[in-house]
Parts: C-alpha cells; sequence; structure tokens
C-alpha cells in the first residue's frame, strides 16, 4: 500500500466510532473526571421514572446521564455526551445545549431508535431509548447561560443582558427595564448578569435573575463587583419579585411555586410574597436545579479562586461539585453525588426513562466505552423514529410568540 492510500484509508476511518462521533469536536474525556462517590442514598431515592438525570460539567465540556440502574447506584449507566450546556426536554424528547468556550455554540440530540435501523447492519448492543446527535450550531458570542423550552427555545445571553429565540434567529425577544438608556436596551456588554429563566406559559409571568437590579460603576467579572445579597428576581413584566440574594442562578417555575439557587450561600431557596426562605444549606456554590415532584435535583460546584468574594456564604476550600437530592417538605439532603476531580455544574434537567435511559454510546464512569457481545465498541446505526411513528403535536404558546 502506498503511503497515500494508508493516509485516505486513515482518513476514512474519522468519526466512524461512536465515540469521536458523540464526542466532536473536543474530543475523549479523561475517565478520571467522571469518577464519582455516593453518599446517602441518592439512587434508591430516586423519583420514579425521572431516570436519567443529565448534569453539565462546565469546564469538562461534558453532559453526564446519571441513572440508577438494578443496584440503586446513580452513576451505573452514567455516560458521558461531549457538550456542555443547559437543556431543556420537549414532547418528542430532544435535548437541547450550549457550549460556553468561544466560539458560543449549541447542539441538540434526542431519542433514536436502533432495534430496525437497519436492515443490513447489526444493531448492536445496549438497546433503543439511547439520545443521540441531531444537530449542532453556533450561538452568538454573548453567553448563553440557561435555556427555556416554550414554542420555541430561549436562551438569556448574559453579555447582552437578554433573552432571545434561538429558533428565530437568536432575536430578542425580552430585556430588564433598568438596562435601558434615552438611547433604548443596552445590549452592548454584560451589565447585570442577566443568568436564568424559569419559564411560563406567558413571557409576563415567567422570571429571571440577575446579580444585581442595576448597572453599576463597576462590571460582572470585577473581582470587587459587590454582589453581596444584591441579587434579584425579576418578573416578565418588569417588577422585582425577590431581592437579597447572592449571585442567583437557576430559577425554576414548579406549579405556582418558584424556586432559586443562591449560589453565593449554597442555598436552595423558595420565593414567598417576596420573601426569600432558603430551604436547605449545600456543601458548594449552588448551580442547576431541576424539581421532580417532592425532589429538588440540585448542583453544587467549586468556587474559582479568583472569585471567592463572589460566595461569602461558603467556605471556599470546602466547596464540592456534585448533585444533590433535597426533599422539598424537609429540606434535608437525602443523598448526594459527587465529582472529586470535578469543578463546575452549569444545569441540570431530567428526562422520562420512557423515553431515553441513556446517551447511545460514550465514556463510562469506570472509563470503559459501551461495548458489543464481542468486546468491540458499538455501531451506532440509528433513526430518529420509527417508520410510520408521529411526533406529538404542539401548539404554541405566548411565551414562544413574544
Amino acid at each position: 500500500m502506498s503511503g497515500a492510500e494508508a493516509r485516505w484509508d486513515a482518513d476514512g476511518a474519522v468519526l466512524r466510532d461512536p465515540n469521536e462521533v458523540v464526542t466532536f469536536p473536543v474530543g475523549p474525556i479523561d475517565p478520571e473526571l467522571l469518577a464519582g462517590v455516593e453518599t446517602g442514598s441518592s439512587g434508591r431515592n430516586s423519583p420514579s421514572g425521572a431516570s436519567p438525570c443529565l448534569s453539565s460539567l462546565r469546564y469538562e465540556h461534558a453532559v453526564v446521564a446519571l441513572s440508577t440502574g438494578v443496584t440503586g447506584h446513580p452513576c451505573r449507566r452514567a455516560c458521558v455526551c461531549r457538550t456542555v450546556g443547559h437543556r431543556r426536554q420537549t414532547a418528542n424528547g430532544t435535548v437541547s445545549t450550549s457550549r460556553h468556550p468561544q466560539p458560543q455554540s449549541g447542539g441538540r440530540v434526542r431519542p433514536g431508535s436502533r432495534s430496525d435501523a437497519r436492515s443490513d447492519r447489526s444493531a448492536g448492543a445496549g438497546g433503543g431509548r439511547g439520545l443521540v446527535p441531531m444537530r449542532t450550531e453556533f450561538l452568538p458570542d454573548a453567553v448563553p447561560h440557561d435555556l427555556a423550552m416554550s414554542w420555541s427555545l430561549h436562551a438569556n445571553t448574559v453579555g447582552m443582558n437578554a433573552v432571545v429565540d434561538l429558533d428565530d434567529g437568536a432575536r430578542v425577544v425580552w430585556w430588564p427595564p433598568s438596562i435601558e438608556d434615552e438611547h433604548g436596551p443596552r445590549l452592548d456588554r454584560n451589565l447585570i448578569q442577566l443568568n436564568s429563566i424559569a419559564a411560563s406559559d406567558t413571557l409576563a409571568t415567567s422570571h429571571f435573575t440577575a446579580s444585581t437590579a442595576a448597572p453599576s460603576d463597576r462590571m460582572p467579572g470585577d473581582p470587587d463587583w459587590k454582589v453581596d445579597r444584591t441579587g434579584v428576581v425579576i418578573r416578565g413584566d418588569g417588577e422585582i419579585v425577590a431581592r437579597g440574594l447572592t449571585r442567583p442562578h437557576s430559577c425554576r417555575q414548579s406549579g405556582t411555586r418558584l424556586w432559586v439557587d443562591d449560589s453565593g450561600y449554597g442555598g436552595l431557596c423558595e420565593v414567598i410574597d417576596g420573601d426569600v426562605v432558603t430551604l436547605s444549606r449545600l456543601p458548594g456554590w449552588t448551580r442547576g436545579l431541576s424539581v421532580i415532584g417532592d425532589l429538588a435535583v440540585v448542583g453544587t460546584s467549586r468556587v474559582i479562586r479568583r472569585f471567592a468574594g463572589y460566595a461569602p456564604g461558603l467556605d471556599v476550600d470546602a466547596a464540592t461539585c456534585g448533585v444533590h437530592l433535597v426533599d422539598l417538605a424537609t429540606g434535608r439532603i437525602r443523598g448526594s453525588w459527587t465529582w472529586p476531580s470535578g469543578n463546575q455544574i452549569f444545569g441540570i434537567d431530567w428526562i422520562d426513562a420512557s423515553v431515553a435511559d441513556r446517551f447511545l454510546t460514550g465514556t463510562m464512569a469506570d472509563g470503559e466505552t459501551v461495548a458489543d457481545q464481542r468486546g468491540e465498541v458499538e455501531t451506532a446505526w440509528y433513526r430518529f423514529r420509527p417508520p410510520g411513528s408521529r411526533l406529538p403535536a404542539a401548539e404554541p404558546t405566548p411565551f414562544g410568540r413574544c
């Protein structure tokens, strides 16, 4: 074989391994980053039908699926998709993500059927409810911290102090009144750290969090920026409904209840008639929150050393990177899964196990890759839905038409 032919063969083999496809373009993950420790009984207390839980590790550029498995250990089937982000589940099981490092990008994965995907290929091992890559795209370079799915996919762009509709060309659809001047809204730089969306049926009844109510002389990112108890929750009509938070994140609505992470104090809080009530204190910078029935799944992160002043209520050296199940009735932590080598948790969500129970392929928590019965990496032949199936009908909501 000539040198050119060997090179052609090598080029033809690129992106054939499913692990390369899922982790493209960043590359394989160091298995040590996925090694976790279970405390309490987190797996055995997982809500029924709510497995796996998806957690994004920002600086590891990973989304990890924690599944309880038959033994109750939450990392028994933890595979990883090599993109970091924050996701919201749609009716057809699509999970949307965003990646923070420049250039900003986003991707979508959704359940793929493998049982009858190809008549001339073996479906391989691992079942047919794996999440598989669907699309990747570039996003505006304004750091989409949080995503919310209504009729269309929305993101809060921190660098623009605004919310955009990603399904409509990143069109700006909302901003808080405090960033307006005589020329209109200031969309040219980060002024207040607008960083989460609690989507409701309408824009006016949705909620958003910011680290400060209005711009000041110091700007976000400055280690001397004053943030202690300056954070707010803003309703879509512009009214501030809660004050006194420190670097709030991950605002979420569950029925008539409104929850938020008080990151600088490691708190999980509820907003009740304008008051911020702390339900639980957790061992780290709280960011990432999903409410499932009577449980909250809360993420904690380490504190970046140069921003230690942003966490006045935390022991910076003792902060952990992990996911915790919190009882919403008592505030008690039922169980936790922590990553000793992990750094930052950004987003947490869940997907019903009947829709998807894992990533199609990826790196296991013990460093192994998913393999077929011959010990070879499984082939990723799949389609998004079987022939003749139909996606659930979706109706537009006022939030999507804002």
